[in-house]
């Protein structure tokens, strides 16, 4: 059985930091891409169908001030785009927290000497993205509380 070769953990300088790092990103090009790519690809579709959702299609607009005639419809389509556009966001950024765990660990296995692959760097967070999402609602409800107190107290 082999013994992995663990890399020398010291303090480096900051140049150091820096030519290690590109050298890592740069032999792992093609797996990081295709890590971004996997959780980048649903996170611009989410983009796409808020965004058709939102604004529709602009060709079809005849009369620029139609919505003054109908400011219920106008306004049940403004909160619909806000509610579509928040709840779009908000997955979008769980989607690309999973996804920064994941460039995380598979370079980390990668630093560390381990061989790791697209599949394997998916797998190797197991159950923490729970508790990455976890943590990302807790730090929402927070932020959004402190906010409410602010704009409360203004």
């Amino acid at each position: 059985m082999a013994i992995p070769l663990i890399p020398d953990l010291k303090p480096l300088s900051m140049g150091q930091i820096l030519d290690r790092a590109f050298r890592l990103y740069r032999q792992n090009f093609i797996p990081l891409i295709g890590i971004i790519g996997i959780m980048q690809i649903p996170v611009i579709l989410i983009n796409v169908l808020v965004a058709i959702y939102t604004f529709g299609d602009v060709t079809d607009v005849q009369d620029p001030t139609a919505f003054l005639n109908d400011p219920e419809g106008f306004q049940a389509a403004l909160v619909g785009g806000v509610v579509i556009t928040f709840v779009g966001g908000f997955i979008a950024f769980i989607i690309t927290q999973i996804g920064t765990a994941v460039v995380t660990r598979f370079v980390a296995d990668q630093y560390m000497g381990r061989k790791s692959g697209i599949v394997q760097a998916f797998t190797s967070i197991g159950n923490a993205w729970v508790s990455l999402i976890g943590a990302f609602l807790m730090v929402s409800l927070v932020a959004i509380a402190g906010f409410v107190v602010i704009i409360n107290h203004c």
